[in-house]
C-alpha cells in the first residue's frame, strides 16, 4: 500500500492542512461574536484536534504494520543453512552441465 500512503503524506495532508488554515482565519472570528470566552476556543479547536487525531492514528496503523512485517516475520534468517543450500545447488548445476 504504499502508493496510498504516498497519496495521503503528498496529496491529502498538505491539502487538510490548507484547507484547515483557512477554515480557521474564519472559524475563530465568527465563534468568538457568536459565544464566550471558553466555549469558543473549544469549538474552534474541534477541527485541528479532529484531523490531529486522524494523522496520529493513520501514523500510528503504520508504524504498527512495519513493525509486524519486519519483526514478527516467521521467517528464520539463519544464513549458514541459506550458504550450504547454495553451494548445493551450484554443484548441482555445475554436474548437469558437465553431463550436457
Amino acid at each position: 500500500m504504499p502508493e496510498i500512503e504516498g497519496i495521503f503524506h503528498g496529496l491529502i495532508l498538505p491539502l487538510l492542512l490548507s484547507l484547515m488554515m483557512l477554515l480557521m482565519v474564519w472559524l475563530l472570528p465568527t465563534v468568538t461574536l457568536l459565544f464566550g470566552f471558553p466555549l469558543n476556543l473549544f469549538l474552534t479547536l474541534l477541527v485541528p484536534a479532529s484531523v490531529f487525531i486522524a494523522y496520529v492514528r493513520i501514523e500510528l496503523e503504520r508504524t504498527i504494520n512495519w513493525w509486524k512485517s519486519v519483526f514478527d516475520s516467521p521467517i528464520e534468517w539463519d544464513s549458514s543453512k541459506s550458504v550450504k543450500e547454495l553451494i548445493e545447488l551450484l554443484k548441482k548445476q555445475r554436474n548437469k552441465a558437465k553431463t550436457n
